[in-house]
């Protein structure tokens, strides 16, 4: 990107444009085989080669997303503008990021022993932190604006009037950014990710699928089994830990006007919640107020996957125009209400502590929501979403890593021809004198 004596300056940003994409599919390509690695560790007894192998591949792989994210992006920034990026390429990058933090997640889950977790700079947990509490904010807004609804499906408005009261005043405590030890969480970190990576692979005309319900649930509980199995879970009280449970399933249809462009409510949220653990912002309240607008404009997105339009093929259909997808409702409900049954036999004081270990609710909930089964699931949703998003007949893949596997697909030969006159591979240059 900065060497341009081989390239024509003409064609300087289609050169650059094919480095992006060619890199950042192999870097996509590496932590979906970690991903893979991590997840046969954690389902059978490896050996010190298997974990050695599996480490190099956890450096590899980071390796390759510190150049994209380091190196090609900034110089691609500062030369173009990242506006000049496709579509499809951006979505690339949310998977990859999407990935990358999934993976450091399950590095997490080993044992410290047997695999060290990739290292991360000081930079990325101080954004993840302020996304965790960003997030964290608009979960607990979410609960507080349903609470103010009607029945099931039928949500109230956040655009004003006597729904100013959704607006949290004194936001509950982020409790798991004090009860779990690691510093990437499920509810505050990866779930809200899945679900704006989810509405971006969405088409726009589709609806939720069962299957994809299922999983969304499953995550949602993994996140709550997260939270239940921190030892200082009710360390704040039962009702700071059950509000904390809530918030791993607070998705769903709410109406409302758009949360971005609103400085007023970004300044009062940021006020708010550097509050909450002041010692941790410190002196950079600007850059966290700066990532505000980027999660809010993510909540805008999300929330539409699960509006019901009343339409079924037959029509619309006015009395159900507002409302939430009532297949989504009742899975979400369902699984809530496993999770918040569960807990409250963890507080069931009749027993002695020794019956209550021996019956160790929590592994009732393990056993029906297996991890092995939810690391296969979103294995798979990325996998395939990522295939879908390169097949021909959408976007293809990156015309390098074609030309590397050694065919040209989706390309008419006039779109060929004028590729190897970009490229400067057209036979005649091969005779050109200087």
């Amino acid at each position: 990107m900065v060497d341009t004596r081989c390239v024509n300056p003409i064609y300087q940003l289609d050169v650059d444009v094919m480095a992006i994409e060619y890199v950042l599919y192999k870097a996509i390509e590496a932590q979906h085989r970690l991903l893979k690695s991590l997840h046969r560790i954690q389902r059978i007894l490896s050996t010190a080669n298997d974990l050695k192998n599996v480490q190099d591949a956890a450096e590899a792989a980071l390796r390759l997303v510190e150049i994209y994210d380091t190196a090609l992006v900034k110089l691609f920034s500062n030369n173009h503008g990242l506006d000049k990026l496709s579509e499809c390429t951006k979505l690339d990058a949310d998977l990859l990021r999407f990935l990358t933090l999934f993976n450091i997640w399950l590095h997490q889950q080993i044992d410290e022993f047997e695999i060290a977790a990739p290292q991360v700079s000081s930079e990325m947990k101080f954004n993840l932190l302020c996304d965790q509490l960003i997030n964290h904010f608009f979960r607990v807004r979410w609960l507080r604006t349903r609470e103010g609804g009607a029945s099931r499906g039928d949500l109230p408005s956040e655009s004003g009037g006597s729904n100013q009261k959704s607006i949290p005043q004194n936001p509950q405590l982020c409790l798991a950014h004090h009860i779990l030890p690691q510093f990437l969480h499920l509810c505050d970190h990866l779930l809200p990710f899945f679900m704006h990576l989810s509405h971006k692979i969405q088409p726009p005309e589709a609806r939720l699928s069962e299957k994809w319900m299922e999983l969304a649930c499953s995550f949602m509980v993994q996140g709550a089994i997260e939270i239940l199995d921190a030892p200082d879970l009710f360390k704040h009280g039962s009702d700071v830990a059950k509000v904390a449970l809530e918030e791993c399933f607070a998705w769903g249809y709410v109406v409302r006007n758009t949360y971005a462009n609103n400085p007023a409510l970004i300044q009062r949220i940021s006020t708010q919640l550097q509050a909450t653990i002041p010692e941790t912002i410190g002196d950079r309240t600007e850059d966290f107020t700066q990532r505000i607008p980027h999660v809010m404009s993510l909540e805008d997105d999300c929330w539409k996957m699960f509006y019901d339009d009343g339409t079924n093929g037959e029509g619309h259909d006015t009395l159900r125009s507002s409302r939430e997808l009532s297949q989504w409702t009742t899975m979400r409900q369902d699984a809530l209400d496993a999770v918040l049954a569960i807990f409250a036999a963890m507080q069931d004081e009749t027993e002695s502590e020794a019956e209550a270990q021996a019956r160790r609710p929590v592994q009732y909930l393990r056993k029906h929501y297996p991890r092995s089964k939810f690391l296969d699931e979103v294995a798979n949703f990325l996998a395939i979403s990522w295939q879908k998003l390169h097949r021909p007949e959408w976007h293809g893949k990156p015309v390098l890593v074609q030309i590397e596997e050694g065919s040209l697909q989706g390309l008419s030969s006039e779109q060929f021809e004028d590729f190897k006159l970009r490229a400067r591979i057209h036979h005649e240059d091969y005779f050109e004198v200087p």
